[in-house]
């Protein structure tokens, strides 16, 4: 069968970022979950938790509206397992990627052009997630630094934790006979949600809301544990007899020596790798602690 010279072009590039949904294995930033597949989550099933930008209304719904339907479909169907919700958002935006570039190519009509933005390993790294940012690198050392030797590890290593720990508490939950709720002290964001969970569980996250009342000693409830993780947790639960304590409690391992009190009737199921270098806050290791 004969393929036109552009034919060739798109299919070409559609294949590159094909293949980059199955190579590239770890996150990115937590909005490519948050401002994506958490809200379609809760456009096709009812469920999940939305950010206080799309409660105050601030966010367009149209990429989120177009994965939720793609939710409903596989509903329907009866396939929304969640290797399928989470892996064709991202085939969504390998297409979508594809032909932007290809759009780009009839503009400049320069193959190098194209060739220089297909070998950039950040985009390669970034095309497919469903949110992604752009980065200048300026000099030959900062090419070749941040586009080979960082990407790498970015591919298949740095923060997957936060991925792989949804798979495990996934597992946990589908094969426990009750799950009352499931408590995440790490700052928010920090892993997708229910996008990746799919299962309708109570879920508590630290919030980081912005200042809405203008408050001068406002602080935040992720600032605020962070502070002093024994405190927040005196109030919240062991001095709350209303609140009933969860069931699984997902940490980073910077944060087990400070509340190890509150964790005598927990026991480790799970401890994932999540980055060699942890940002503040954030830890070397994921923690799945359950309730014995």
């Amino acid at each position: 069968m004969y393929l036109s010279k552009k034919k060739k072009v798109f299919i070409g590039l559609l294949l590159w970022r094909l293949i980059s949904v199955f190579v590239v294995q770890t996150t990115h930033v937590p909005d490519e979950y948050w401002q994506s597949l958490e809200v379609a989550h809760r456009l096709a099933f009812g469920y999940g938790y939305l950010t206080w930008e799309w409660i105050e209304k601030i966010r367009n719904y149209m990429y989120p509206f177009l994965i939720s339907v793609i939710y409903q479909l596989l509903a329907f169907v009866t396939l929304d397992h969640v290797i399928i919700l989470t892996t064709l958002p991202r085939i969504l935006q390998a297409i979508i990627s594809a032909y932007g570039e290809y759009k780009f190519y009839e503009w400049t009509k320069n193959k190098w052009t194209l060739y220089s933005l297909c070998i950039n390993w950040y985009w390669y790294y970034c095309a497919t997630h469903s949110y992604c940012y752009g980065m200048l690198v300026i000099s030959p050392w900062e090419f070749f630094r941040v586009n080979v030797l960082y990407k790498i590890g970015d591919f298949v290593i740095h923060q997957r934790g936060s991925l792989d720990v949804m798979n495990i508490l996934h597992n946990e939950i589908v094969n426990a006979d009750n799950t009352t709720n499931i408590l995440f002290l790490t700052p928010c964001h920090a892993t997708p949600l229910y996008s990746h969970l799919h299962v309708n569980v109570p879920i508590k996250i630290l919030t980081c809301e912005p200042n809405f009342e203008g408050d001068i000693n406002y602080v935040d409830e992720a600032d605020m544990f962070f502070a002093n993780p024994t405190q927040w947790l005196d109030h919240n639960y062991n001095n709350n007899n209303s609140i009933v304590l969860p069931d699984y409690i997902i940490l980073f391992d910077n944060i087990v020596p400070k509340i190890g009190e509150f964790l005598k009737h927990y026991q480790i199921v799970s401890q994932i790798f999540y980055a060699h270098f942890p940002q503040s806050n954030y830890g070397k290791y994921i923690y799945v602690y359950k309730h014995v």
